[in-house]
């Protein structure tokens, strides 16, 4: 229910808006600060009036280059295999009224294997189950911990991992050696970062902001792409996506 990141998109050759290709949704409660802009509301969700839903629906937006080591990581797919793609269609005619939309779906080329365990059951079952001492040291729980990352596709990130809940991530990051370990400054409500692609020497920065909920877990990593940047995400995004290394 909050803004995670605000970035300026410049629509120029290599740079597009990018979304997962899973449905998302957000609650009402939640959606409504965002819906009821003066500015005519957020374009990222369809708040439709359906009285018998709790939820709008939501596409989750950011910008990335579409350069050679995405199309050599990624291949193109059929449209109607992807769940999101609507939606996403829908936000994209919000914010280009007056102009078509090439809008384009990708998958990794390379399959994604996870080896470890996962376990099913109904949720008081799985709370009970997660209150024992050998589960907790299994799935590296508890307040704060930091790991080594490495992504879905075999890529391994040497570069330190975060995690913890937000208000002892908002400590940590007012310590001025974590500001100049990852090139960064914060405040009271959220952090900056600076990351400089290459073959450029003009250093870019972005910005991240502080959610209302004090113990959503977030991670704090290194991104390593066209540039290396600081960057923030709810631990549920971040393993939708990639895989914890070994805790340190």
């Amino acid at each position: 229910g909050h803004v995670e990141t605000q970035i300026k998109f410049k629509p120029k050759k290599g740079r597009a808006l990018v979304t997962f290709g899973h449905l998302q949704h957000i609650p009402k409660e939640l959606a409504s600060k965002f819906v009821r802009r003066a500015d005519g509301g957020c374009p990222f969700i369809h708040d439709e009036n359906t009285a018998d839903s709790k939820v709008y629906r939501l596409s989750q937006t950011w910008t990335m280059n579409l350069n050679e080591r995405f199309y050599n990581t990624y291949a193109e797919i059929d449209e109607s295999t992807v769940d999101a793609c609507g939606t996403f269609r829908e936000s994209m005619s919000k914010l280009f009224s007056s102009a078509e939309v090439p809008i384009r779906c990708y998958k990794m080329k390379q399959a994604q294997v996870n080896p470890e365990l996962v376990f099913v059951g109904p949720r008081d079952l799985m709370e009970a189950f997660l209150f024992d001492a050998d589960t907790q040291k299994y799935f590296s729980m508890g307040r704060g911990a930091y790991q080594m990352l490495q992504d879905e596709a075999a890529q391994v990130n040497p570069e330190l991992v975060f995690v913890g809940p937000r208000d002892l991530m908002e400590a940590f990051l007012f310590d001025a050696d974590t500001q100049k370990y990852f090139s960064m400054a914060a405040n009271q409500h959220g952090f900056k970062t600076w990351s400089i692609p290459k073959g450029k020497w003009f250093p870019r920065a972005k910005s991240f902001l502080w959610g209302s909920v004090m113990d959503d877990q977030v991670v704090l990593f290194t991104r390593e792409g066209n540039s290396s940047m600081t960057v923030m995400v709810s631990k549920e995004q971040f393993l939708r996506e990639k895989q914890f290394g070994e805790k340190l």
